[in-house]
């Protein structure tokens, strides 16, 4: 166990600003606070348990809280992950958070890839370098907004399998991937001289338990029986739904508001909310989403209030959804509003933050002495006074931000008189419990917290060229080969999800007027006769039917087609569900792309509509399989019938390759993007690695289903495109010769010329 010298010396690395602002004026707390709450330096600490009881989590028996930042590693690249984590660490953060992604780590399946960024124990040793610890959430299901909710895909078509309920063919390769990776992490385990001191099994089940009934609570008690046969020695979580043998926590953007009805049903354990949204996902077809600093700072301190000593900020550093990482129509950034930008900058939340970590740390000691959290004593309408010893006092206004401040008259243990304060809605004052003096004020950010950034133009010129993928009829043999059927194949079941792209053809009687697809997704784009004809309707829905609804059923006039024609469908997917609730509650193996339902059409002078037969099938593009999405671009494109940019008739899918361009990188403090605003849908791919999809598009306001949000986001105005710059990590750049490769679909005219690099500068 370490020594209290040793602590204090490792507090003063972890926190710069307890340093700088609190340790040196605090006397009265000094070696005992840092020995119970703050993270020793984790590449030399030694850790002999890892345990919990009712009030915190306790590191060799002493009470601990935690502030986590939710980083996930195959959202950044490896050179910034110790970058983020020493800014982590300076704003007071002292364990990093972030699931395992079995979807990218065994995408086909009995082959395994922990390279790059998917290296997870690099990951974790940048950790215990910058001495933090680490949460790691298991699942195998995670949502994340990633592709299958963090499943491969072969799993949907293993035969009989149900998904996340009490499925033996389910089970079976649920407990071989938990059992792998428990040996892959048993090394890092902090009782082994790692930086793991919590680990989580499943996720958010209370989503599905309803449907999945009692086959769901056998499943959820498996689960917990499998982790724990694992005997990994640290304790496990379930969040959102548990079962006895671990701590059940909160998610939401106000984990105070669960507090109570947890604490009743698990006296036992500590309160620990393992995802505090400071914001929100985008997806490509609603607008962008906003939470304040000092809304999330309210929330965080309310929960504390109510005597939680643990938070995980979910996500601290939300990052980019490279290549095809993001789940059904996911923007490829994944900022999530979260106090490290997509770049790994701090941002004002971050900072405003840090003041309130500060002021916790310096009296970690006496808020983990204190058996029971103070209960809240009423001092106005909508709010309550939380009282911890004579130390602290929490003065918090639980009313919706605009609604008139209360003016509150409160008394003090640690005084005979009187203090006023004024309460603003959705704010929580922290006062020196004996002198009344404000320590904190969530609704308050300081000006030096305050920091600002804009798109600046980088003045990189770019040029391209073009090659137009063509279609079937002109399909050379290096393309995967055709597939024919009677009926259209599920697009998955032809690509095993290793492209977004399948192409499928048959033939229109003649006299053809109108097609009926009874099932089909995502966005396709239609030729008849080998001209382009329609594409998808916009305004998809992120939560739709069951497959065989009306989500599905797309239909289309047809030109005069006076004799048989040629039909041509170029279908594309944009990432995978990534749970239940988004084929109308069924369960997630139903997922389906591409074409698969009956296909009818409408012919002239007949009331029977004739369905259609006799398919063959295209998966990839021709510009995948030649190789212009990778680091050979050039040299591929030096040998195809490549020209400069001009007009293309709209729906034929183009490449465009950029001539070689340089990129400054010696100011580390701005970040680069893609502007893509005059562009439509498709995939960026710079030196051969893939920026993620693109899809410009109208926005529209949010679902019914949405409308909880807005009790701590906003939503910005609808119509304008979500996402039009695209992060270009500047580990992916060179100072020389570097190839940008835009794939555009091409149902819409596009300018290309107009594309720009932009740089994310501080002002």
């Amino acid at each position: 166990m370490p020594n209290s010298t040793t602590n204090v010396t490792r507090t003063v690395s972890v926190d710069k600003r307890q340093d700088g602002n609190v340790l040196k004026t605090t006397t009265t707390t000094t070696t005992t606070t840092v020995t119970k709450t703050v993270v020793p330096k984790a590449k030399k600490a030694v850790v002999t348990e890892v345990s919990y009881d009712s009030h915190a989590i306790l590191i060799n028996g002493k009470r601990f809280i935690f502030i986590s930042a939710a980083i996930h590693y195959p959202r950044s690249t490896p050179a910034m992950w110790p970058k983020m984590m020493e800014k982590a660490k300076a704003a007071g953060v002292n364990c990093i958070e972030t699931y395992l992604f079995w979807n990218l780590h065994e995408h086909d399946k009995g082959k395994f890839d922990f390279t790059e960024e998917l290296d997870f124990l690099h990951f974790f040793k940048c950790a215990q370098n910058a001495g933090l610890y680490v949460i790691v959430r298991i699942g195998p299901y995670i949502c994340a907004e990633t592709n299958y909710g963090g499943y491969p895909a072969w799993l949907r078509d293993i035969p009989d399998i149900e998904i996340r309920t009490n499925s033996e063919p389910y089970k079976v390769e649920m407990e071989r991937w938990v059992r792998m990776v428990g040996e892959i992490l048993r090394p890092t385990l902090a009782p082994n001289g790692g930086p793991v001191i919590l680990l989580q099994i499943e996720n958010e089940y209370n989503l599905v338990a309803k449907r999945n009934g009692e086959k769901g609570q056998a499943y959820l008690k498996w689960a917990i029986e499998l982790a724990q046969s694992l005997e990994l020695d640290v304790p496990w979580v379930m969040c959102l739904g548990g079962m006895p043998g671990a701590i059940e926590t909160i998610n939401g953007h106000y984990g105070h508001v669960f507090v109570k009805e947890l604490r009743e049903q698990r006296p036992n354990q500590p309160m620990i909310w393992t995802e505090n949204w400071p914001g929100w996902y985008d997806t490509f077809t609603t607008p962008h989403r906003v939470r304040s600093a000092e809304n999330i700072a309210y929330g965080v301190a309310r929960f504390i209030a109510e005597g939680g000593t643990g938070v995980n900020y979910y996500m601290y550093h939300g990052g980019t959804n490279f290549g095809r990482v993001a789940s059904f129509l996911q923007t490829t950034s994944y900022d999530y509003g979260a106090p490290l930008d997509e770049f790994g900058f701090d941002t004002t939340k971050s900072r405003h933050l840090a003041d309130f970590h500060s002021l916790i740390f310096a009296n970690a000691e006496m808020l983990l002495s204190i058996e029971h959290a103070p209960a809240g004593v009423p001092i106005g309408e909508n709010c309550l006074q939380f009282t911890f010893g004579d130390h602290l006092s929490f003065l918090c206004n639980d009313a919706v931000e605009g609604t008139e401040p209360a003016h509150v008259e409160v008394s003090l243990p640690g005084s005979a008189e009187k203090f006023k304060y004024v309460l603003h809605g959705r704010t929580v004052l922290v006062v020196d419990a004996k002198t009344g003096m404000l320590l904190y004020d969530s609704k308050n950010v300081r000006p030096e917290s305050s920091i600002k950034r804009e798109w600046k133009p980088s003045n990189i010129e770019l040029s391209w060229n073009q090659w137009v993928e063509p279609l079937p009829v002109n399909r050379p043999q290096i393309a995967a080969a055709a597939v024919t059927a009677e009926d259209p194949v599920e697009m998955l079941l032809l690509t095993k999800d290793r492209t977004d792209y399948t192409w499928y053809t048959t033939t229109l009687p003649a006299g053809a007027k109108s097609i009926k697809f009874n099932g089909i997704s995502d966005v396709f784009h239609l030729f008849v006769n080998d001209k382009y004809v329609a594409s998808t309707r916009p305004n998809l829905d992120e939560n739709r039917t069951p497959v065989d609804g009306a989500d599905f059923i797309h239909e289309f006039e047809l030109p005069g087609l006076t004799e048989s024609s040629k039909l041509t469908v170029l279908v594309t997917a944009i990432g995978l569900i990534r749970g239940d609730w988004m084929i109308g509650d069924t369960n997630m193996v139903n997922e389906k792309k591409g074409i698969w339902g009956f296909t009818e059409v409408q012919v002239k002078d007949s009331t029977e509509p004739v369905v259609l037969k006799n398919w063959t099938m295209y998966p990839y593009l021709v510009g995948e399989a030649l190789g212009l999405n990778t680091a050979n671009a050039r040299a591929v494109a030096s040998v195809l019938p490549v020209a400069p940019v001009s007009a293309v008739e709209p729906g034929l899918p183009r490449w465009y390759i950029s001539q070689p361009f340089d990129v400054s990188l010696d100011d580390e403090s701005t970040g680069f993007v893609l502007n893509v605003a005059s562009l439509y849908k498709g995939t960026i791919y710079i030196n051969g690695r893939s920026v993620g999809r693109h899809f410009v598009t109208p926005t529209f306001p949010s679902a019914p289903a949405f409308d909880w949000l807005v009790q701590a986001v906003t939503e910005e105005k609808p119509g304008p495109p979500v996402q039009i710059r695209y992060h270009l990590p500047r580990e992916w750049l060179k100072p020389a010769g570097n190839t940008l490769v835009i794939l555009e679909e091409g149902a819409k005219e596009v300018d290309v010329s107009m594309v720009s690099i932009d740089l994310w500068a501080l002002v």
